[in-house]
């Protein structure tokens, strides 16, 4: 189990290094060469470089084509996918040490058709520990508005939903009880 985890940690990092070696998440390496992930990991081993380009061509998550005496590495659209997972999977708002006494507001309303990324919508908005005012209005104490760009941009659903700050409103002594007893809020 611990190898598994190993190598996902490691396949995450390259594909994150080929997103951030360009905009069109190419990378250029030479052969036999480990620049691109050594960057990305903690022991600079070959063998292991060399095994996770090999799981990533394997699993279709990039392609690599050889010019001259450099390799190109870039993302496929399936490893663009597994990119956006990612950062899916890393969002987080951070706690600050003093609440602004400003509530974040997400509001949406998402069409028929849609019900896939609604859903993943509101998934990721109970694990970041947002308040169901009601089905499609959703409220957290502290500043998030990068993290729900990013959630909005990657389902794109940013055309249905409405980011707000709200200092006051009927609803803050039962969202506060709520985030007091997460504790989020002291």
């Amino acid at each position: 189990m611990q190898s598994r985890t190993k190598t996902r940690v490691i396949t995450n990092s390259v594909i994150k290094g080929l997103v951030a070696a360009g905009a069109i998440a190419t990378a250029v390496v030479a052969p036999n060469s480990v620049q691109l992930i050594d960057k990305y990991l903690q022991k600079r081993d070959k063998k292991s470089a060399q095994k996770t380009l090999y799981y990533l061509k394997y699993r279709k998550l990039i392609t690599v084509k050889k010019v001259g005496d450099l390799n190109h590495y870039k993302l496929t659209s399936k490893g663009f996918d597994k990119y956006q997972k990612i950062l899916l999977d890393e969002l987080v708002i951070k706690i600050p040490r003093n609440w602004d006494e400003k509530w974040r507001l997400v509001m949406f309303d998402i069409p028929a058709g849609h019900d896939k990324q609604r859903k993943e919508l509101l998934h990721k908005l109970k694990d970041l520990n947002f308040y169901m005012l009601q089905k499609s209005a959703w409220i957290h104490p502290f500043d998030c508005e990068k993290q729900i760009g990013i959630l909005l941009n990657i389902l794109e659903l940013e055309q249905y939903t409405s980011y707000i700050e709200v200092q006051k409103g009927n609803f803050t002594e039962h969202a506060a009880v709520y985030f007091h007893k997460q504790g989020l809020l002291m």
